[in-house]
């Protein structure tokens, strides 16, 4: 059963934590190292033909996290599936088989 509800009355959330983020010194460090492990562990995925982290939105990531603009993530290209890839094809270069 759906829920009826009067839109007027409903607080806008989403810029009440964005405000309570943004001001208080603690959770904005933890919204933003919960950002970047967010980053980090969709980039380090094996199925990179899914989980692209260069097609994300990260606007639109960083907002989920409360967090108005995207801090810099260094991302590692040669981290998790990557480095198995390219051990593969070296050694398939090198004559060897896996």
């Amino acid at each position: 059963k759906e829920l009826e509800f009067n839109e007027k009355k409903l607080l806008n959330v989403r810029s009440a934590l964005e405000k309570y983020v943004a001001n208080d010194y603690s959770m904005n460090k933890l919204a933003k190292e919960a950002y970047r492990a967010y980053i980090a562990a969709y980039n380090s995925h094996s199925l990179k033909d899914i989980f692209n982290v260069h097609r994300l939105d990260l606007q639109a990531v960083a907002a989920s996290f409360c967090i108005s603009s995207p801090p810099r993530v260094s991302l590692n290209i040669e981290s998790g599936a990557g480095k198995v890839r390219k051990a593969k094809n070296q050694q398939s270069r090198n004559g060897f088989s896996p």
